[in-house]
């Protein structure tokens, strides 16, 4: 077990023995439902009651003594307790993760965002026109008209020295041959990407987003004094810059080997929360995770696509952690990351959820998705496709093979019920 779950019991059952002590009441089943009574008119929930009967029960196990849930007394006592204090507002399961779904997220992380489509776009436009960072925020959509094999613009009629265009004359690009430097293709997918209403780089509206766009434009060569014009790039070099900017953002690379890998090992939240980079071990044939708590070592293959793969995800991750100096066996295996800075912090409980509902939002999943949506997800999935329950509790860290029940009726209410055999 792991040592927050044990450290918590311990002080469960110094509370009692404080009890006791203060009281004068000798140990027993009387003093710990006298013990309970008093919770309830303290205003604790019957899910709270359950928890710490569930911590005390965990000490009397540890010295060889049978639970205190089990004695005969407990066990009406908390049955008319349920009846006056219920188990409080149940919120509603989390969807499962099921492994096609999963995939459909992990392809969404290594697709470039849509800032990084329209970032790739005005680097390539104003490579081919030598247009500025102020031509670009006044153009809109409408000034677009995109042809089999041009692109014409029609900037509007603003005279102003550094948009480097001549007002009414309209500027036709065409088509090049390698796509990953096209203007026109690269513009056609941040419209697909983007939408195609109000300005095209500029942002929503009427405002204009220059200092953003003269960002973007950095990995070009800086315009030359007098003129507010860049001189072009080759095609070699281009290419450079445009796969530097439409690359993965640290967070998408930790999103991506964080799902893989809450999903393969079936990690709990608070098994995700304090994983080390030393528990996770790369071998020729996969990767070794052991989480605190677990009796056995989860074993991740290597997948057959190097998208969907965990080793090659979980490198890609560390090679950002060696950028930023974040390495070493007892730090955290997944840090908050802000913008495109890995923070020292450790992911929260709030941020495991938070990464993983970012990314069903990408890639347009409706449900409600949050960490435990990955292990509910892996157990679902091997469920439907016959895997034996106990290789799925032993992946999982299941202690007993009825836990695995509860998924197993959820996933046939889909698969074999009366509706799906007669064919509706």
């Amino acid at each position: 077990m792991s040592q927050r779950r044990l450290e918590l019991a311990r002080r469960e059952a110094e509370g009692l023995r404080q009890l006791q002590n203060r009281l004068g009441l000798p140990a027993g089943g009387e003093t710990v439902a006298l013990y309970l009574t008093w919770l309830v008119e303290s205003g604790a929930t019957g899910r709270s009651i359950r928890r710490r009967l569930a911590a005390l029960d965990l000490i009397e196990r540890l010295e060889g003594r049978p639970p205190l849930s089990q004695r005969p007394d407990l066990v009406r006592l908390l049955r008319g307790i349920h009846r006056s204090a219920e188990l409080g507002p149940v919120q509603p399961q989390a969807d499962p993760l099921h492994r096609e779904l999963l995939q459909v997220v992990v392809h969404a992380l290594t697709e470039p965002s849509a800032e990084q489509c329209l970032r790739a776009a005005a680097m390539a436009l104003t490579n081919a026109t030598t247009l500025s960072a102020t031509a670009l925020a006044q153009l809109r959509w409408t000034d677009v008209r995109i042809e089999p094999s041009r692109m014409v613009l029609t900037p509007p009629p603003r005279h102003n020295r550094r948009a480097g265009i001549t007002p009414g004359e309209p500027i036709v690009v065409q088509r090049a041959h390698d796509p990953r430097i096209c203007p026109v293709a690269l513009l056609q997918e941040a419209r697909l990407a983007a939408g195609s209403t109000g300005l095209v780089f500029g942002g929503s509206g009427a405002s204009w987003g220059i200092e953003r766009i003269r960002q973007w434009l950095t990995l070009l060569p800086s315009p030359t004094v007098g003129t507010w014009l860049r001189a072009p790039l080759d095609a070699d070099a281009l290419l450079k810059a445009i796969g530097k900017a439409r690359a993965p953002t640290p967070s998408q690379v930790r999103d991506r080997a964080l799902l893989l890998l809450g999903y393969g090992a079936a990690l709990r939240v608070h098994e995700a929360m304090h994983l080390n980079q030393g528990d996770v071990v790369v071998k020729p044939g996969g990767l070794l995770v052991t989480a605190a708590g677990r009796r056995n070592v989860a074993v991740l293959a290597t997948g057959g696509r190097a998208e969907f793969c965990p080793v090659d995800a979980w490198l890609a991750w560390i090679d950002v952690l060696r950028e930023s100096g974040l390495t070493g066996p007892e730090r955290p295996a997944f840090f908050e990351v802000r913008g495109k800075v890995v923070t020292e912090h450790r992911l929260s409980r709030h941020e495991l959820s938070r990464a993983v509902a970012l990314g069903c939002a990408r890639a347009n999943l409706r449900g409600k998705y949050t960490f435990i949506s990955l292990r509910a997800g892996y157990v679902r999935t091997s469920l439907r496709e016959g895997h034996p329950t106990h290789w799925i509790a032993a992946q999982a860290d299941f202690t007993a093979l009825s836990s695995l029940a509860r998924h197993e009726r959820r996933e046939q209410l889909l698969r074999k019920n009366v509706a799906a055999q007669l064919g509706l």
